[in-house]
């Protein structure tokens, strides 16, 4: 009786694992049928794809007027920068890293500070996150911090030449500021102004 239980038992399975390893048979498409299809196929085929949207009609925002001889409409413009900055500024950092995810470059920034003293840094440059090390000045001090890098291990890495990430960058650089709040008080002391107080 249980020799007859485990016999059917045994071909219950036999006959579950059977069928549920029998594959679906595909129907194949001939090469050239694909091919055809790949040379007449038109993305904008659908007629909803050609509509074209109105423009909206856009009151402008009036800007807020300035006391000063500010310019509130050029805040974010790279041409208010360029009247008051030496467009010849120029940084010298060391690419020790780069790759697509910023996962890795986050990874290889934690290991570089701990490694150098300098300032280890990420920018993304489309389509890439780079790891960069310092802010050198001069192409020599820049050679002299990858001569560091190499001895360190990070044989691959090579100067890079750049101007600064940001305007606002570019303006504190010229400071030697390390921190924003220090920067524009230093700039107050050297100009004779007093911060204004908040106080009513």
């Amino acid at each position: 009786m249980i020799a007859a239980l485990v016999l059917a038992g045994l071909i219950t399975v036999l006959l579950y694992c059977g069928a549920a390893t029998e594959k679906e048979k595909i129907e194949e498409i001939p090469a050239g049928e694909i091919y055809r299809a790949e040379q007449e196929y038109d993305p904008l085929g659908d007629p909803r794809d050609r509509r074209i949207l109105e423009s909206a009609e856009v009151e402008p925002e009036a800007l807020p007027e300035s006391k000063d001889d500010f310019n509130w409409a050029k805040v974010d413009s790279f041409l208010q920068a360029q009247e008051k900055i030496d467009s010849s500024l120029t940084i010298y950092r060391i690419q020790l890293f780069a790759s697509q995810y910023y996962t890795e470059a986050r990874y290889e920034q934690q290991i570089a500070q701990e490694v150098f003293d300098d300032t280890v840094f990420i920018k993304y440059d489309l389509p890439y996150y780079k790891v960069l090390l310092g802010n050198a000045r001069s192409e020599i001090e820049g050679r002299r911090l990858l001569y560091n890098a190499r001895s360190l291990g990070y044989y691959n890495s090579w100067l890079i030449e750049s101007p600064p990430d940001s305007i606002y960058f570019r303006m504190l650089y010229i400071e030697d500021s390390i921190a924003t709040q220090d920067s524009l008080m230093r700039i107050r002391e050297l100009e004779g102004t007093e911060p204004e107080s908040e106080t009513e």
